[in-house]
């Protein structure tokens, strides 16, 4: 949950009421969970341990190793922009789906094979790999859309 939502007066905000910056905001530790394979702050024991990291301004730590393969740089740029403490800092949810677009390639055949093999060798638009795994962008879009 974004920090705003968490602690709202420390914000300068009356309510805690969900906005589209606070939703990019979960979009980011969502992506974290799913190709890292492991909820953000896992290490902490009780819901309130979490609650003080996030409004102490710490956020997930990189995943090095086999559960970090996904992390590419750009990738991890696209989290921390996520979670910006600020709300107005963080990007619109269209903007993190152009800037994955961006960051993955779509699957199919090294160049040289799809070039032999023609056009239309690589149907599959909605599917992207990065470098080392598959990543669907169709199930970001219907996010996306959502918001």
């Amino acid at each position: 949950m974004a920090p705003e939502l968490l602690s709202p007066e420390e914000f300068g905000l009356k309510d805690a009421i969900p906005t589209k910056q606070s939703d990019c905001y979960a979009l980011g530790m969502v992506m974290y969970e799913v190709l890292g394979g492991e909820i953000p702050f896992a290490q902490a024991t009780r819901e309130y341990s979490v609650i003080c990291e996030v409004l102490g301004g710490n956020r997930p730590k990189r995943p090095q190793g086999q559960r970090g393969a996904q992390f590419t740089d750009e990738l991890w740029e696209i989290l921390e922009l996520c979670w910006k403490v600020r709300s107005s800092d963080r990007p619109s949810v269209d903007t993190v789906l152009q800037r994955l677009e961006g960051v993955v390639r779509p699957p199919g055949p090294p160049s040289d094979v799809a070039e032999a093999m023609g056009e239309g060798a690589n149907d599959r638009p909605n599917i992207a790999t990065t470098s080392s795994g598959m990543f669907s962008l169709f199930y970001l879009e219907l996010i996306v859309n959502a918001v």
